[in-house]
């Protein structure tokens, strides 16, 4: 399910048994479908939690960077990643964390998109 914050339609998700290349197909199939999606993925996999995030270049154009938000919800859960302002990719330990740092995601969107 997605959520609309300052014209950009923000989505996150859990995804079951999927290595960080599903992760990455997801995310660009979504960035490319919409220009003003921003979109957090997540798996786990033993006890690592591997993210992905995706901003379309609408969302970049409003001052959401996908590196700044893989940083935030990474060190969520006691780990850390980075990457360009459309695709970022990182790693966490914490999973009891994980809901919390997927929340965060709207805050972060909240504090930062530029009208």
């Amino acid at each position: 399910g997605a959520k609309t914050f300052g014209g950009l339609k923000v989505v996150t998700g859990r995804v079951a048994d999927a290595s960080a290349d599903d992760l990455r197909t997801m995310g660009d199939f979504l960035r490319d479908k919409d220009e003003n999606v921003v979109a957090v993925l997540a798996t786990v996999s033993g006890v690592k939690i591997t993210f992905l995030a995706a901003c379309g270049k609408g969302a970049v154009g409003k001052g959401i960077r996908a590196g700044d938000l893989i940083k935030r919800v990474t060190a969520l859960t006691g780990g850390s990643g980075g990457g360009k302002p459309d695709s970022a990719m990182g790693g966490g330990k914490d999973e009891s964390q994980l809901d919390k740092a997927l929340a965060a995601v709207y805050d972060y969107v909240t504090e930062n998109v530029k009208e």
